[in-house]
């Protein structure tokens, strides 16, 4: 049985132990599981929705600045760090629910829409996606050698440089372990590798590789 936990003192100054806190906009947990986060994000998006159903006056083109240049950064903000420690699927579908509503409210779509046609009409990605472009963007900048050195460990790039069809892709490390599985590490070399072989086309634009 584990009894209590030692108190920290740094300067003489005792440290509170917590079960979550607020870091650079950030709920982190003890547990690091990001589900207190994911709650505090679903419950400031309703809220955000609900303005937005109330603003429906202002017109399309207003609401769609609304939500893209102040509700969605909000949603986004820490997307890759929180949907990688993530094991909720529950929380994240959550999250996918809201958007796919807030596209039917902007668009005043039918509730009973599809959600693939929703995002056809509305042409937006859904967050998944946007999550898998952060990752494939990052692991450019890696091979790139535009990103920060202390993130150059995401990347393991392949040891058969001699075939030049393989040259630009990364190993995928094996993991046992759930957690581990959906680091981004191991997400973003299988999504790397879906796609390396437009890496040759454009490496010397961002831009024009992401459309590719």
């Amino acid at each position: 049985m584990i009894g209590p936990i030692n108190s920290v003192y740094i300067r003489r100054n005792r440290i509170e132990w917590v079960n979550h806190t607020r870091f650079l906009g950030i709920t982190i947990d003890d547990r690091l599981s990001w589900s207190q986060h994911l709650a505090d994000v679903k419950k400031s998006f309703v809220n955000k929705l609900n303005l937005i159903k109330k603003s429906s006056f202002l017109g399309r083109e207003a609401l769609l600045d609304l939500y893209c240049k102040v509700v969605l950064p909000a949603v986004l903000y820490g997307l890759m760090i929180v949907w990688v420690g993530c094991a909720n699927a529950e929380q994240l579908n959550s999250l996918e629910s809201l958007h796919h509503r807030a596209a039917r409210m902007i668009f005043n779509l039918t509730y009973d829409m599809p959600s693939a046609d929703v995002y056809q009409h509305s042409n937006w990605s859904t967050l998944s996606h946007m999550y898998k472009l952060r990752v494939i963007k990052l692991f450019y900048k890696v091979f790139s050698d535009d990103a920060l050195h202390a993130l150059c460990y995401l990347v393991n790039k392949s040891s058969a440089a001699y075939d030049l069809r393989r040259s630009n892709r990364v190993t995928v490390a094996r993991f046992n372990s759930y957690s581990l599985k959906n680091s981004a590490s191991h997400r973003g070399a299988i999504l790397w590798n879906a796609v390396c072989t437009y890496y040759t086309v454009a490496a010397a634009n961002l831009r024009l590789f992401i459309v590719k």
